[in-house]
């Protein structure tokens, strides 16, 4: 009888305690490092321990973070404090647009709520639009989270705070500051945290260059163009390729004047690896806007790639298809990146080819870049061409 009637008890002495109670107040939020207990936090980030300070927190029966209900252990709960960790996925203003960034405590007397944002999780960085680009110029970056930005870092920790980013923290552009002397990878700084570059983009990096049109120079033309060098566009360094043509009819198989031939000299910087790790890399600037024809690129003429950045095809898997056409626009110089693993046995440009495995594979091979324009309607009549490029090189990208 007694086992029977002391919990009947116990309930009725917590169930008076919890009619008991009063409304929650709440009068800071502060972190969970006591040597920071004074300072008040108006935001926090995903994962964070944050403490809520107050009065009647010790019958708290939820926890709502951006009306998210939040987990927290009510053993710790306090008349005065209350412990909680912000839950992953905890909405915020990058992920639900009207987010209400407030915290709201709830027991069973009532309510209280207080401002207190919820910053988004830490940048990501998909893309930088030129690894080369020069001290004031704008460098673009693509990615996501790029909320409360505090500067983009550079190589040898060089920091710039010249810096816009978009509404929808996708896009960012930055002013490249003076000084960058060393190779690395560039990082968005944010109150979240920083991301990077890696592995696919690395700033001022010359590692692998196998023809940058100065001191390494395979490149003998076929025909009288295209020519090297030119003031218009500005270069990145020294001289480029220029690849020009007007009225360019559909179809075309290939004129000798718009073809990129490295056929003679390239010393390859290496030959040891899985070519899923590596790519090959240069710099693109569209002159005129880029919108039908591609450049069969070949490799000893055994392995080849259609390179058409104006083509957005169906699937990732269709890259050698012609899907949707954009007039394609670099704004100046671009990085352009050719996974390796990408290029197809076969002369016939078939993409069911057998891909290159090993780098290995390409000793003693040459590299030709011919442009070609297809049938009606997946070529148009090109009234003017003019595409530049600049430092090729074999990179490792993962």
């Amino acid at each position: 009888m007694l086992l029977f009637v002391l919990p009947m008890v116990f309930f009725v002495s917590c169930e008076d305690d919890t009619e008991d109670a009063l409304p929650p107040a709440i009068e800071m939020i502060r972190s969970n490092d006591p040597d920071e207990g004074n300072v008040a936090l108006e935001r926090g980030g995903l994962g964070q321990t944050i403490v809520v300070v107050g009065k009647n927190l010790h019958f708290t029966e939820e926890v709502y973070i951006n009306d998210f209900n939040t987990f927290f252990n009510p053993t710790l709960a306090t008349n005065t404090h209350l412990i909680v960790t912000i839950h992953d996925d905890t909405p915020t203003f990058a992920t639900h647009e009207n987010v209400p960034n407030k915290i709201r405590i709830v027991n069973a007397a009532g309510s209280a709520e207080k401002d207190f944002t919820i910053l988004p999780p830490p940048p990501v960085v998909a893309t930088i639009s030129n690894e080369f680009a020069h001290a004031g110029e704008e460098l673009r970056i693509t990615g996501q989270y790029f909320f409360f930005v505090e500067g983009v870092e550079f190589p040898g920790e060089i920091i710039s705070t010249d810096v816009t980013a978009s509404a929808n923290g996708r896009n960012l552009t930055v002013i490249v500051p003076d000084g960058i002397t060393d190779a690395g990878y560039v990082s968005v700084i944010t109150e979240s945290g920083s991301g990077s570059s890696a592995p696919l983009y690395r700033f001022n990096d010359r590692t692998g260059m196998f023809a940058d049109m100065d001191d390494l120079n395979p490149f003998t033309p076929w025909g009288d163009y295209p020519v090297l060098g030119s003031s218009d566009p500005d270069p990145i360094d020294g001289y480029y390729i220029r690849v020009t043509g007007t009225n360019i009819p559909a179809p075309m198989w290939w004129n000798n004047d718009q073809v990129v031939p490295f056929d003679g000299g390239i010393v390859w910087p290496f030959l040891e690896g899985d070519a899923s790790d590596y790519a090959i890399k240069f710099e693109l600037n569209t002159a005129e806007v880029w919108y039908s024809g591609w450049f069969e690129v070949n490799l000893g003429w055994t392995y080849f790639f259609r390179l058409m950045p104006w083509n957005t095809p169906p699937t990732p898997a269709e890259y050698w298809a012609v899907g949707t056409r954009t007039n394609f626009d670099t704004q100046g110089w671009k990085t352009m990146i050719i996974p390796l693993h990408r290029f197809r046995l076969k002369p016939g440009n078939d993409p069911d080819g057998d891909p290159i495995s090993s780098l290995s594979q390409l000793e003693g091979l040459g590299m030709v870049m011919a442009f070609q324009n297809p049938d009606p309607p997946n070529g148009e009549e090109i009234p003017q061409l003019h595409l530049c490029f600049d430092n090729f090189r074999l990179v490792r990208v993962r």
